[in-house]
């Protein structure tokens, strides 16, 4: 209860004063309110970094409604969010008992409740922070398919088991695509229970997995699958270009380091955060403890299947990632719940003798000492409120007294809006957090008006010369241009 308290606290407190809403937050939400604006069924989900493809589009189901009853206040997004995290600790608490015992799952979701890691995913409020929380019951499931007795019973709970695999695999793939980094792992998990498993089995597995994607695949249908096929043509690809046979993607010495350096970092801030040493102990402590238990494992009669799964999807999924080339920190998503996981495994080892408590004891204490004052400092929960940050994040105080200003001075006449900035080169200028805030302040922008808008978040591009009238919010500048109309 004292982690769950302490979880909820570190993923609301100053939420709205800290709040994210960048430009493909803005994109989601501007389409969320088109389709309940015009009444439609979306199929097809948020736009992926491929232009030819898209995510499913679960996303804009659950967020529509939610959207509506919050007013399209975009803190709605942020909320729910951070309360999806939140039911995250809850699922760590359960899997973690369920799976190996409950020591694991009090020390587990204590590490997770304060994980750099964890809060930081429920502060950005993306859509694919729903990976992490599916990510445990696609374990739970898995692990119990594999877990089932040989008898009649066990046959029909392992079909059981699976149809929910394959159900939450697939759902998960709504919200991002890096959980295809998970197929490899589990298939070779289930060849190795091939004789265990019936074709009734398999056939339930794929028809959960078929349920989530429907609604993709009819919203595919209308493209003659162009986004399947093309999907399917691009993870060989992938591979091929990584193995050397295809002279794109090809692995290098320069990516190889990347990827471990991005590894590394990964495991470091799921655990602690500016803390170079404590961190460099806690991943060498996790690496040595896995590799000695995953050797000690393999070689008893006994199986334990959750931990042998937990390290398969782990390190055949970080493979997947490793082909990607250089995979941005994001992708890691899918793997998330399992460095915390670890080191619970490890901490709940050690706390089983006297010794061992007091190194436990003194571990968490640090960790705690750490992290709470990274959180409460100018870095993370008091944040600069009027400026914008040197890393060009621009605060949500900020972009709403410049969407306020636009309104105001355009005084209900028809505006276009551009934006100058990180990332400007995407559609739109990445200016849709704007258009969506100046929609909901009740004056959205459209195309080639006479009043035109431009706001400087880089402000290094304002010209020195111009024929229009500059307004300050802090060091972000808009620009306000009327040019004659043909």
């Amino acid at each position: 209860m004292g982690s769950l308290i302490l979880g909820t606290f570190l993923r609301f407190y100053r939420l709205s004063e800290n709040l994210v809403f960048h430009g493909e937050l803005g994109h989601n939400y501007l389409a969320i309110k088109n389709f309940v604006a015009e009444g439609s069924v979306p199929l097809i989900g948020p736009p992926t970094s491929h232009p030819w493809l898209a995510f499913g589009p679960l996303y804009y189901w659950l967020m529509a409604p939610l959207l509506f009853l919050g007013r399209f206040d975009p803190t709605t997004g942020a909320l729910f969010m951070a309360l999806i995290s939140v039911v995250a600790l809850v699922a760590m608490y359960w899997v973690g008992e369920k799976l190996f015992d409950r020591r694991v799952a009090i020390l587990s979701t204590y590490l997770m409740a304060i994980s750099p890691a964890w809060v930081s995913l429920a502060r950005e409020s993306r859509f694919y922070s729903l990976v992490a929380l599916l990510f445990f019951l696609f374990l739970f499931f898995l692990v119990r398919a594999l877990e089932a007795p040989k008898t009649s019973s066990g046959k029909q709970q392992k079909a059981t088991n699976l149809f929910w695999v394959g159900m939450f695999l697939a759902v998960m793939l709504n919200f991002h695509l890096t959980p295809l980094a998970l197929l490899p792992g589990t298939l070779i998990l289930l060849y190795i229970h091939r004789r265990q498993l019936k074709k009734k089995a398999l056939l339930l597995g794929g028809v959960g997995f078929i349920i989530p994607s429907l609604p993709f695949l009819l919203g595919d249908v209308q493209n003659r699958f162009s986004m399947l096929t093309k999907l399917l043509i691009w993870v060989p690809y992938r591979v091929l270009g990584f193995l050397g046979f295809y002279p794109r993607n090809n692995i290098t010495t320069q990516i190889a380091e990347k990827n471990l350096s991005s590894l590394y970092d990964f495991f470091s801030q799921s655990f602690v955060i500016d803390a170079k040493i404590l961190g460099f102990i806690l991943v060498g402590g996790v690496t040595l403890f896995a590799a000695r238990r995953t050797v000690r494992t393999l070689g008893e009669n006994r199986k334990d299947w959750s931990w042998l799964t937990l390290t398969a999807l782990f390190v055949i999924g970080y493979i997947g990632l490793f082909i990607h080339a250089d995979p941005p920190a994001h992708y890691f998503v899918t793997l998330l719940p399992i460095p915390i996981l670890f080191l619970g495994l490890l901490l709940g080892q050690l706390f089983g003798k006297r010794a061992g408590q007091v190194l436990v004891t003194l571990v968490l204490f640090l960790m705690t000492v750490t992290n709470l004052r990274f959180f409460f400092s100018e870095k993370w929960f008091f944040l600069p409120e009027t400026q914008i940050l040197k890393d060009g994040r621009v605060p949500y105080r900020v972009q709403l007294e410049a969407a306020k200003t636009i309104v105001a001075t355009a005084r209900g006449e028809q505006f276009s809006l551009s934006r100058v900035g990180p990332f400007d080169q995407f559609e739109d200028n990445y200016a849709q957090n704007y258009q969506y805030l100046l929609w909901w302040l009740g004056n959205e922008p459209v195309k080639d008006t006479k009043i035109r808008y431009t706001v400087y978040e880089d402000i290094t591009k304002l010209p020195q010369i111009h024929k229009g009238k500059v307004y300050w919010i802090g060091n972000l500048a808009v620009l306000r241009v009327e040019k004659p109309m043909r």
